[in-house]
């Protein structure tokens, strides 16, 4: 199966979609140093809401049913 998909990504160069976009356009120029930032700060911001969301469902839990 490997040898398969090797065949079709090779065979579909210089596309990376078929007559739409050529792999030279599909490329970026972001350095490794600037994704990996913005990796690590989408982790910190995306961990920090969870620990908010679960904190105020801990609270509703101990409030308890408004009856």
């Amino acid at each position: 199966s490997e040898c398969g998909w090797l065949v079709a990504e090779f065979g579909r160069q210089p596309w990376t979609i078929q007559d739409m976009l050529p792999t030279w356009a599909a490329v970026s120029d972001l350095s490794s140093g600037s994704v990996a930032l913005t990796f690590f700060l989408f982790l910190f911001l995306f961990t920090a809401m969870l620990v908010v969301e679960i904190s105020i469902m801990c609270k509703q839990i101990k409030k308890g049913p408004q009856l």
